[in-house]
């Protein structure tokens, strides 16, 4: 064994030290997401139910609204409203909302004239819900959720409670797949980043497809107005920027989840991405890094591990244990998480998944860095 260590050159050891700082930073991002294991663990008992306004933007939604639009409506809930902004649609979804007025007095709508020469995003309609509303409490969805019970609205205003600020799980429907499993581990791996890191104390995004915060919050930071030229970040830039006034809980239950409808085509994910990286870029330095090396972490690590041991074949024992052991705790940490939000048959190609995602982050964001974002609704 000593005979074995001997013949390691010195740029192996250095390898072999640059593989093991990666490891031991991937192991600090493992820890944080054991708090949220445990989280899920618990059976929180609170009971808060105030009065609540569901917010719901919606753009040619038409055929959405008409499939999921009353599994919202029917909550289990004490009292609600649910506002639906109708953003200029240009299919029937004056005509579906119209309807459902007729059987859900709770049910109110308000409309947004088109307008070729204003141009505006998702924030303007979102805007208008929220002044709209005559409750203290917002919760939003988008038009194309399926709520996972009837229980969705009380799991999420029960954490009204103690906290002013609300992160949900937002997934997506199953489908059979490649490209529905690809996503739908990415949108988990997301999901419990920003989780663990909200029960670390420091929210840094949330998803508009299942977020609740408070009026006095959304007047506290004004609103949108300080990147309401952004064409995307109604709900994580909004996180982003509240967390700090706010006080931030988060609801996991299996029961509160909501769950949309997959991009159809991977040019369609990838330019939901994109739109997603843009508004990430005006995160706070702290969070870029956070962010920043959780991705290269992931990355750098396997791909080191591998030029390594091609150049350096002495260092196979060492990089090799490493290797296995961050599989080891992946696999432990990765099954159980997925298996809560809804991911079981994604286990087991959770590895290939994961560099796939890996290289996708890198590649968008260097195109970002040469493509000019266009102001769409979102």
């Amino acid at each position: 064994m000593i005979h074995f260590w001997e013949h390691i050159s010195l740029f192996g050891w250095i390898t072999t030290g640059v593989i093991g700082l990666f490891f031991i930073i991937r192991l600090y991002y493992y820890l944080l997401q054991t708090r949220l294991i445990k989280f899920n663990s618990l059976a929180l008992k609170r009971d808060f139910q105030p009065p609540v306004s569901v917010i719901i933007a919606a753009k040619n939604e038409a055929e959405n609204l008409q499939k999921f639009l009353p599994d919202i409506l029917e909550q289990d809930f004490p009292e609600f409203e649910v506002i639906v902004v109708d953003d200029g649609s240009k299919d029937h979804t004056e005509q579906v909302l119209e309807s459902f007025k007729k059987q859900y007095t709770h049910l109110r709508t308000t409309y947004i004239k088109p307008d070729e020469h204003f141009k505006h995003g998702k924030k303007l309609a979102v805007t208008i819900g929220i002044k709209a509303a005559k409750y203290d409490y917002f919760v939003f969805t988008d038009a194309d959720c399926r709520v996972a019970s009837k229980h969705w609205l009380k799991l999420m205003a029960r954490n009204f409670k103690e906290n002013t600020l609300v992160l949900g799980f937002g997934g997506y429907n199953k489908q059979p797949s490649f490209l529905n499993k690809l996503v739908r581990y990415d949108t988990i791996q997301i999901a419990t980043l920003y989780f663990s890191k909200a029960l670390a104390g420091n929210p840094y995004m949330g998803i508009g497809r299942n977020l609740a915060y408070a009026k006095s919050l959304y007047t506290k930071v004004k609103g949108f107005s300080s990147h309401y030229h952004i064409p995307t970040g109604d709900d994580d830039l909004f996180v982003n920027e509240a967390a700090s006034y706010a006080k931030t809980g988060i609801e996991t239950s299996i029961d509160s989840f909501t769950f949309s409808v997959p991009p159809k085509s991977f040019k369609e994910w990838q330019r939901q991405k994109s739109r997603h990286l843009v508004g990430s870029k005006f995160y706070s330095p702290g969070q870029k890094i956070f962010l920043g090396i959780e991705g290269f972490s992931r990355g750098l690590f396997h791909i080191i591990s591998l030029i390594g041991i091609i150049f350096f074949p002495n260092i196979l024992l060492p990089v090799g244990s490493l290797i296995l052991l961050d599989l080891v705790i992946k696999y432990i940490i990765s099954s159980n998480l997925l298996r809560h939000f809804g991911g079981k048959d994604l286990i087991l190609f959770g590895f290939i998944f994961d560099i796939i995602t890996t290289f996708l982050i890198f590649v968008r964001l260097i195109m970002n860095i040469f493509t000019r974002q266009k102001r769409i609704w979102t």
